[in-house]
């Protein structure tokens, strides 16, 4: 089963289900697959949050951060591109993310970071079953 993980969500599921982020367009997703469990959170705006508010990311982080055996953690950001007139928002949220992930002490397991481009969007799934991970872009429907 497909589990969408929507804004301001963070949800974990096990195979054979999968994740998917949805549409990206100025959104972050982190996703992160261990041995068959995945986990993703879907941020809108971390640079809007009070600064000791645990976000969503928070949470999931959290969770990634207690697994013991963390060399077989595998942690994917997608982000979409800065668009105007927020551009200098959704590059603070993208400093915020990669600060969260260093902050857990997750940063060498992020295998992959992909910020989007004006006029694309980008989409992140995460198939559990295959333990394979997918990073779509499509033009951007609102351009």
């Amino acid at each position: 089963m497909e589990i969408k993980v929507g804004m301001y969500e963070w949800k974990q599921t096990e195979a054979p289900n999968s994740l998917t982020s949805g549409r990206l367009a100025n959104c972050i997703a982190v996703g992160a697959i261990h041995k068959g469990r995945g986990y993703m959170a879907h941020e809108p705006s971390l640079y809007a949050y009070p600064k000791d508010y645990i976000t969503p990311l928070d949470s999931i982080l959290r969770q990634i951060s207690e697994i013991p055996d963390k060399e077989n953690i595998d942690i994917y950001v997608v982000g979409g591109a800065p668009m105007i007139p927020i551009q200098e928002q959704v590059l603070e949220s993208r400093r915020i993310a990669m600060q969260k992930i260093q902050r857990y002490g997750l940063e060498g397991r992020v295998i992959e970071t992909r910020w989007g481009v004006p006029k694309k969007e980008l989409y992140l799934s995460l198939n559990l079953s295959e333990n394979k991970v997918e990073i779509t872009e499509l033009p951007n429907a609102r351009v």
